[in-house]
Protein backbone atom coordinates (compact mmCIF):
# COMPACT_ATOMS: atom_id res chain seq x y z
CA UNK A 1 0.00 0.00 0.00
CA UNK A 2 0.93 3.93 -0.43
CA UNK A 3 3.49 4.94 2.67
CA UNK A 4 4.80 1.56 3.52
CA UNK A 5 8.26 0.57 3.64
CA UNK A 6 10.86 -2.37 3.60
CA UNK A 7 13.91 -2.61 5.09
CA UNK A 8 16.15 -4.81 4.91
CA UNK A 9 18.70 -5.27 8.11
CA UNK A 10 20.71 -2.06 8.79
CA UNK A 11 20.54 -1.08 4.86
CA UNK A 12 18.89 1.50 2.55
CA UNK A 13 15.54 1.76 2.87
CA UNK A 14 13.05 1.25 -0.24
CA UNK A 15 9.48 2.57 -0.87
CA UNK A 16 7.07 0.54 -1.96
CA UNK A 17 4.44 2.72 -1.99
CA UNK A 18 1.94 3.09 -5.10
CA UNK A 19 2.80 6.29 -5.69
CA UNK A 20 6.05 5.36 -6.88
CA UNK A 21 4.62 4.17 -9.88
CA UNK A 22 2.22 7.00 -10.27
CA UNK A 23 2.78 8.88 -13.99
CA UNK A 24 1.40 11.84 -15.59
CA UNK A 25 -0.71 11.09 -18.89
CA UNK A 26 0.91 13.01 -20.85
CA UNK A 27 4.32 10.43 -20.42
CA UNK A 28 2.75 8.57 -22.61
CA UNK A 29 3.23 10.59 -25.47
CA UNK A 30 6.83 11.30 -24.43
CA UNK A 31 9.12 9.39 -27.50
CA UNK A 32 11.41 8.04 -25.06
CA UNK A 33 8.31 5.87 -23.88
CA UNK A 34 6.87 5.35 -27.72
CA UNK A 35 10.20 4.23 -28.61
CA UNK A 36 10.08 1.73 -26.04
CA UNK A 37 6.95 0.11 -26.58
CA UNK A 38 7.88 -1.16 -30.50
CA UNK A 39 10.84 -2.84 -28.82
CA UNK A 40 10.05 -6.82 -27.86
CA UNK A 41 10.18 -6.42 -24.40
CA UNK A 42 9.32 -2.97 -24.40
CA UNK A 43 5.60 -3.51 -23.21
CA UNK A 44 6.99 -5.54 -19.89
CA UNK A 45 9.09 -2.71 -19.23
CA UNK A 46 6.86 0.11 -18.92
CA UNK A 47 3.93 -1.88 -17.32
CA UNK A 48 5.79 -4.50 -14.86
CA UNK A 49 8.26 -3.15 -12.06
CA UNK A 50 11.84 -3.95 -12.84
CA UNK A 51 14.52 -5.15 -10.74
CA UNK A 52 15.94 -2.37 -9.04
CA UNK A 53 13.75 0.09 -10.53
CA UNK A 54 12.62 1.98 -7.86
CA UNK A 55 16.15 2.15 -6.07
CA UNK A 56 18.11 5.01 -6.01
CA UNK A 57 17.69 8.49 -7.58
CA UNK A 58 16.48 8.19 -11.33
CA UNK A 59 17.26 11.79 -13.07
CA UNK A 60 19.04 10.65 -16.35
CA UNK A 61 18.24 8.57 -19.18
CA UNK A 62 20.76 5.89 -17.99
CA UNK A 63 17.98 5.49 -15.62
CA UNK A 64 14.98 3.27 -15.74
CA UNK A 65 13.05 4.21 -18.91
CA UNK A 66 9.50 4.48 -17.44
CA UNK A 67 10.78 6.34 -14.00
CA UNK A 68 12.94 8.73 -15.66
CA UNK A 69 9.95 9.53 -18.42
CA UNK A 70 7.83 9.78 -15.23
CA UNK A 71 10.18 12.36 -13.77
CA UNK A 72 10.85 14.50 -17.20
CA UNK A 73 6.95 14.32 -17.89
CA UNK A 74 6.66 15.91 -14.04
CA UNK A 75 9.40 18.12 -14.15
CA UNK A 76 7.46 19.52 -17.56
CA UNK A 77 3.98 20.08 -16.31
CA UNK A 78 5.71 20.98 -12.72
CA UNK A 79 6.91 24.61 -15.20
CA UNK A 80 4.03 25.03 -17.06
CA UNK A 81 2.58 25.76 -13.39
CA UNK A 82 4.88 27.73 -12.70
CA UNK A 83 4.37 29.87 -15.53
CA UNK A 84 1.03 29.86 -15.11
CA UNK A 85 1.28 31.15 -11.11
CA UNK A 86 3.73 33.57 -12.30
CA UNK A 87 1.00 35.15 -14.72
CA UNK A 88 -1.84 34.78 -12.58
CA UNK A 89 0.28 35.90 -9.38
CA UNK A 90 3.05 38.87 -10.89
CA UNK A 91 3.07 41.04 -7.83
CA UNK A 92 3.34 38.02 -5.55
CA UNK A 93 6.71 36.54 -4.44
CA UNK A 94 6.61 32.56 -5.23
CA UNK A 95 8.81 29.85 -4.07
CA UNK A 96 9.49 26.17 -5.08
CA UNK A 97 10.90 23.40 -2.29
CA UNK A 98 13.54 21.66 -4.98
CA UNK A 99 14.77 18.46 -3.12
CA UNK A 100 18.11 17.16 -4.03
CA UNK A 101 19.16 16.31 -7.67
CA UNK A 102 20.46 13.05 -8.69
CA UNK A 103 23.59 14.28 -8.68
CA UNK A 104 23.71 15.90 -5.06
CA UNK A 105 22.18 12.38 -3.85
CA UNK A 106 25.18 10.14 -5.20
CA UNK A 107 27.79 12.87 -4.41
CA UNK A 108 26.45 12.84 -0.61
CA UNK A 109 26.38 8.93 -0.93
CA UNK A 110 29.70 8.93 -1.71
CA UNK A 111 31.35 11.10 0.91
CA UNK A 112 28.76 9.39 3.99
CA UNK A 113 30.47 5.99 2.70
CA UNK A 114 34.30 7.51 3.50
CA UNK A 115 33.17 9.58 6.57
CA UNK A 116 34.44 8.19 9.80
CA UNK A 117 31.82 8.04 12.76
CA UNK A 118 33.26 8.75 16.19
CA UNK A 119 32.75 5.38 17.08
CA UNK A 120 34.19 4.10 14.63
CA UNK A 121 33.88 3.01 10.97
CA UNK A 122 32.27 4.72 8.40
CA UNK A 123 28.43 5.78 8.26
CA UNK A 124 27.52 4.26 4.96
CA UNK A 125 25.17 5.86 2.72
CA UNK A 126 22.00 4.41 4.36
CA UNK A 127 22.68 7.57 6.96
CA UNK A 128 21.37 9.44 4.18
CA UNK A 129 17.87 8.36 5.61
CA UNK A 130 18.51 10.50 8.72
CA UNK A 131 19.47 13.77 6.53
CA UNK A 132 16.88 14.32 3.93
CA UNK A 133 13.20 15.25 4.32
CA UNK A 134 12.44 11.53 2.84
CA UNK A 135 9.18 11.57 5.37
CA UNK A 136 7.90 14.55 3.56
CA UNK A 137 8.37 13.72 0.07
CA UNK A 138 6.05 12.34 -2.72
CA UNK A 139 8.48 10.32 -5.01
CA UNK A 140 6.15 10.76 -8.04
CA UNK A 141 6.47 14.08 -7.72
CA UNK A 142 9.28 15.00 -5.70
CA UNK A 143 11.92 13.36 -8.10
CA UNK A 144 10.58 15.19 -11.19
CA UNK A 145 10.21 18.53 -9.52
CA UNK A 146 14.21 17.63 -8.64
CA UNK A 147 14.59 18.41 -12.50
CA UNK A 148 12.12 21.27 -13.29
CA UNK A 149 13.93 24.19 -15.53
CA UNK A 150 12.88 27.28 -13.81
CA UNK A 151 14.80 29.40 -16.70
CA UNK A 152 13.23 32.74 -17.16
CA UNK A 153 11.33 32.31 -14.35
CA UNK A 154 11.58 34.68 -11.37
CA UNK A 155 10.49 31.81 -8.57
CA UNK A 156 12.74 31.50 -5.95
CA UNK A 157 14.19 27.77 -5.17
CA UNK A 158 14.03 26.22 -1.70
CA UNK A 159 15.68 24.11 -0.38
CA UNK A 160 13.89 20.86 0.46
CA UNK A 161 16.25 20.68 3.98
CA UNK A 162 16.89 18.36 6.42
CA UNK A 163 14.34 15.51 8.16
CA UNK A 164 12.62 14.99 11.38
CA UNK A 165 16.03 13.73 13.40
CA UNK A 166 18.98 15.42 14.46
CA UNK A 167 22.08 14.16 12.95
CA UNK A 168 25.82 13.97 14.35
CA UNK A 169 27.82 17.19 13.17
CA UNK A 170 30.04 16.01 9.98
CA UNK A 171 27.00 14.52 8.23
CA UNK A 172 24.71 17.44 8.55
CA UNK A 173 27.41 19.87 7.77
CA UNK A 174 27.92 17.77 4.63
CA UNK A 175 24.64 17.75 3.77
CA UNK A 176 24.06 21.58 3.92
CA UNK A 177 27.44 22.37 2.16
CA UNK A 178 26.29 19.82 -0.83
CA UNK A 179 22.60 21.01 -0.68
CA UNK A 180 24.23 24.58 -1.22
CA UNK A 181 26.10 23.38 -4.08
CA UNK A 182 23.00 21.49 -5.84
CA UNK A 183 20.82 25.20 -5.95
CA UNK A 184 23.99 27.47 -6.86
CA UNK A 185 22.17 27.68 -10.41
CA UNK A 186 19.04 28.61 -8.90
CA UNK A 187 18.10 26.04 -11.84
CA UNK A 188 17.96 28.81 -14.17
CA UNK A 189 15.88 31.23 -12.28
CA UNK A 190 16.40 34.86 -12.91
CA UNK A 191 15.89 35.25 -8.70
CA UNK A 192 19.51 36.11 -7.12
CA UNK A 193 19.63 36.00 -3.62
CA UNK A 194 19.56 33.50 -0.26
CA UNK A 195 16.82 30.97 0.10
CA UNK A 196 14.53 29.34 2.27
CA UNK A 197 15.47 26.22 4.28
CA UNK A 198 13.44 23.39 5.21
CA UNK A 199 13.95 22.25 9.38
CA UNK A 200 11.84 19.60 10.36
CA UNK A 201 13.90 17.88 13.73
CA UNK A 202 10.25 16.44 14.82
CA UNK A 203 11.18 14.03 16.18
CA UNK A 204 13.85 15.61 18.36
CA UNK A 205 11.07 17.04 20.31
CA UNK A 206 9.21 14.12 21.68
CA UNK A 207 11.51 12.95 24.27
CA UNK A 208 9.91 12.85 27.98
CA UNK A 209 13.23 12.76 29.56
CA UNK A 210 14.41 15.87 30.57
CA UNK A 211 18.51 15.70 29.92
CA UNK A 212 18.07 14.15 26.46
CA UNK A 213 15.48 17.00 25.59
CA UNK A 214 17.41 19.39 27.05
CA UNK A 215 20.58 17.85 24.79
CA UNK A 216 18.33 17.89 21.58
CA UNK A 217 17.47 21.44 22.07
CA UNK A 218 20.91 22.43 22.57
CA UNK A 219 21.98 20.13 19.43
CA UNK A 220 18.87 22.04 17.23
CA UNK A 221 19.94 25.37 18.48
CA UNK A 222 23.80 24.63 16.78
CA UNK A 223 22.44 23.09 13.28
CA UNK A 224 20.14 26.19 12.85
CA UNK A 225 22.50 28.81 13.79
CA UNK A 226 24.88 26.47 11.89
CA UNK A 227 22.28 26.96 8.46
CA UNK A 228 21.63 30.29 9.05
CA UNK A 229 25.32 31.31 8.78
CA UNK A 230 25.44 30.75 5.75
CA UNK A 231 24.18 34.22 5.07
CA UNK A 232 25.02 34.38 0.98
CA UNK A 233 22.66 31.11 0.83
CA UNK A 234 19.99 30.87 3.56
CA UNK A 235 18.49 33.70 5.00
CA UNK A 236 15.40 31.53 6.65
CA UNK A 237 14.40 28.50 8.34
CA UNK A 238 11.40 27.60 8.12
CA UNK A 239 10.33 24.94 11.00
CA UNK A 240 8.47 22.35 9.53
CA UNK A 241 6.32 19.79 11.16
CA UNK A 242 4.28 22.64 12.92
CA UNK A 243 2.13 20.82 15.26
CA UNK A 244 4.92 18.97 16.97
CA UNK A 245 6.79 22.37 17.56
CA UNK A 246 3.87 23.74 18.59
CA UNK A 247 2.54 21.57 21.14
CA UNK A 248 6.33 20.52 22.85
CA UNK A 249 7.82 24.17 22.51
CA UNK A 250 7.04 26.82 25.01
CA UNK A 251 6.49 29.73 22.63
CA UNK A 252 4.96 31.69 25.15
CA UNK A 253 7.94 31.89 27.13
CA UNK A 254 9.40 35.05 27.04
CA UNK A 255 12.50 34.05 27.20
CA UNK A 256 13.53 32.09 24.67
CA UNK A 257 17.25 31.28 25.59
CA UNK A 258 16.56 29.55 28.67
CA UNK A 259 14.81 27.00 25.64
CA UNK A 260 18.16 27.70 23.68
CA UNK A 261 16.03 28.02 20.22
CA UNK A 262 17.50 30.86 18.78
CA UNK A 263 18.46 34.09 20.40
CA UNK A 264 22.22 33.53 21.02
CA UNK A 265 23.19 32.48 17.42
CA UNK A 266 26.21 34.41 17.84
CA UNK A 267 27.52 33.58 20.96
CA UNK A 268 26.78 29.70 19.89
CA UNK A 269 28.95 30.35 16.68
CA UNK A 270 31.46 31.81 18.72
CA UNK A 271 31.75 28.72 21.38
CA UNK A 272 32.03 26.31 18.30
CA UNK A 273 34.68 28.57 16.73
CA UNK A 274 36.79 28.77 19.91
CA UNK A 275 36.15 24.63 20.40
CA UNK A 276 37.31 24.35 16.85
CA UNK A 277 40.77 26.59 17.26
CA UNK A 278 41.66 24.36 20.47
CA UNK A 279 40.83 20.78 18.85
CA UNK A 280 44.35 19.70 18.36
Amino acid sequence: SAGSYWHSGPGMRHHLGLDRAYAPRSTSSMKLLQDLATAPDGIDKIANWQTGEWEGPCQSSEGSPFRYARNRGTAEGIRLLLQDLERTFPDHRIRAVIPQSEETVRRIYTSLDSLEQPTGGPYGRSYYNRLWTSNNHIPSVGEGMAMVDLTGLRVEPTYLGSGGYIEDGPPFKLHVRESILGLADNLGSNYRGPHSYFFEAQFSLRHNDPEKHAAARATRERMICHLLGHTADINEVILYEAADWLYFMNLNDPNLVEYRFLDDCSRNQSREQHNTQRTP
